[in-house]
């Protein structure tokens, strides 16, 4: 029906979109029918005795044949090909006993020659090389190929479609698509299943046809009352009770959806659908997955792998954030889960591109794309420190210089020279604080100091790395050395070095702390702080592990600046 009309009418001009939807819509269900009703034809064949299996497949193979418009072959399979040595050789089609009455013009030979053909050949269009023809219509499943759905492959209907072409129809093609042992039957009742579940949501969804729906999901549930799908069967049923206004069966559903289902995303959608939506944010599931996005940073993995598959069951991704999938990434690097890696930056890339982490996402999935040939390079390459050079001391036996004759010179008036006048350091006029552990020292030697808490090994190499690119490009042409230390179990150290007074160490730190929000963005701010402080006040601090003294010392100094 949908075929017949033209969409270039005016009049439906409104109606257009939806006609196409339909249309398609009607495409894919006849599609899924198919299947089903297939597999089941299929699985019944393979029900059958053996005996009366085989007798069944010739019957069926002489059949398709004729239709296709092949010859019989024998149930050995024989190609039907007509022997030049054979006695039996049929008579030309053409011949007459009687002379000079052109065949065309006989209407008997005429009719009797479309009977033999007809009995030879079977129904054939007016179409040349048949052969290539029935092939292709194999191939392309003769119903144009336009209504697939993208969902839902089709194994069986891809294997024929790619071997049809060049298999010509025979006992053992027939044979060969029978589900005749157990894992194929499986792998028969597995596609049906799948396909039966998209023909209810098609029922539901796209025609609203909730009656129609509603049988093929109780249809689902006899036949596969193990299969239910975490419960999308009982949503669905949920769904459709519901809009046809029988309350009793959409409760009934929506019961034995949180009994057997309590914790996945059908029962959440049923009980909770404002929690799905996208644009809503659930302060609980928010928090849920701050506490997710800390145990990653903490280095507690196992546990944060399996929190977030519970909050993804539940909510989907509308909580991810390109923070949670960048460390997630970096975990899967170091676990060299490559795959997972680059999968999770890509989602970055295509999902964010805004973010500022876009840049490093694919810089990563480049360096990724290319990790084996990098480690071969590293592990063929041999380094070989070069031979120094041996510098021998000789002394040498140099000529000695004549000596000249004493000058007489005579006295001279030196002028008075003009003293110029010293500009003290303005540092040395900042009043030197000590406190009982640390004394600070704005004139000597500093390091700036990024202190780490509770943040595991990868992120703070990360963290590493991110400051050594960050002080090529901000202060090159400067020697910036970075190393990493300890300061107990939960507090890692970044020490930035070395810097000739506290003045340049400030410099440094005002840069740095306001642009670690987007050089280290996937680092919440609440895990890092940056100090300067004195080699000596250092080793204080290493040894006593005191933090807030020595902050609360130097804000004394420096009012509240850090």
């Amino acid at each position: 029906m949908y075929d017949s009309l033209q969409l270039s009418d005016t009049t439906l001009a409104k109606q257009i979109a939806d006609i196409k939807l339909r249309k398609e819509t009607l495409g894919q269900i006849v599609e899924k029918i198919t299947i089903i009703e297939r597999e089941d034809s299929l699985q019944r064949i393979a029900a059958l005795s053996p005996a009366d299996r085989d007798a069944f497949i010739k019957k069926l193979l002489k059949q398709l044949r004729k239709q296709e418009g092949l010859k019989d072959v024998d149930n050995n399979g024989g190609s039907g090909i007509n022997s030049p040595f054979d006695k039996n050789t049929p008579a030309d089609l053409f011949s007459s006993p009687s002379k000079g009455d052109w065949y065309f013009y006989n209407a008997s030979l005429k009719s009797k020659g479309f009977n033999e053909f007809k009995t030879k050949w079977g129904n054939r269009i007016n179409v040349d090389n048949w052969r290539r023809k029935s092939a292709i219509d194999i191939a392309t499943g003769n119903n144009g190929g336009n209504n697939k759905d993208k969902g839902t492959k089709d194994p069986t209907t891809e294997k024929n479609a790619a071997n049809a072409a060049a298999q010509e129809l025979n006992y053992d093609a027939l044979v060969a698509n029978i589900p005749a042992t157990q894992e194929r039957l499986d792998s028969s009742n597995s596609l049906i299943a799948t396909n039966m579940l998209e023909l209810a949501k098609l029922y539901q969804s796209n025609l609203e046809d909730y009656e129609q729906a509603i049988i093929t999901y109780e249809e689902y549930l006899k036949r596969f009352p193990n299969k239910l799908a975490d419960g999308e069967v009982y949503m669905g049923l949920y769904f459709c009770y519901t809009k046809l206004g029988n309350t009793a069966k959409a409760d009934y559903y929506k019961n034995l959806l949180n009994t057997k289902f309590g914790g996945t995303k059908f029962a959440q959608m049923v009980n909770n659908p404002a929690a799905l939506n996208p644009k809503t944010k659930s302060p609980e599931a928010t928090k849920l997955y701050e506490n997710i996005y800390d145990l990653f940073i903490e280095g507690n993995f196992s546990k944060a792998i399996e929190e977030k598959k519970k909050a993804d069951s539940l909510y989907g991704d509308n909580y991810w954030t390109p923070q949670l999938l960048y460390i997630e990434a970096l975990y899967n690097v170091r676990e060299k889960n490559d795959s997972l890696a680059i999968k999770g930056l890509q989602n970055i890339v295509q999902t964010y591109p805004s973010s500022k982490l876009k840049d490093k996402a694919q810089n990563m999935i480049d360096v990724l794309s290319r990790r084996k040939e990098i480690e071969e390079y590293l592990t063929k390459l041999q380094v070989t420190r070069e031979t120094e050079e041996i510098v021998l001391n000789i002394p040498d036996s140099k000529p000695v210089a004549p000596k000249a004759p004493a000058a007489t010179t005579q006295p001279t008036t030196i002028p008075k020279a003009n003293v110029p006048v010293v500009i003290k350091d303005t540092l040395s006029k900042i009043k030197v604080i000590s406190s009982a552990s640390f004394s600070l020292s704005p004139t000597s030697p500093h390091y700036v100091l990024m202190l780490l808490e509770k943040v595991d090994g990868v992120y703070v190499n990360e963290a590493k790395n991110a400051l050594i690119r960050y002080s090529k490009e901000k202060f090159y042409g400067q020697k910036i050395d970075i190393t990493k230390d300890t300061l107990d179990a939960d507090k890692s150290l970044l020490v930035v070095s070395m810097f000739s007074d506290a003045e340049a160490a400030l410099t440094y730190y005002d840069k740095i702390k306001k642009d670690a929000k987007s050089e280290i963005s996937w680092l919440p701010a609440t895990k890092y702080s940056f100090v300067i402080i004195t080699e000596e006040n250092l080793k204080v601090l290493k040894s006593n592990k005191n933090v807030i003294e020595y902050k609360k010392l130097l804000n004394t100094q420096y009012t509240n600046r850090f």
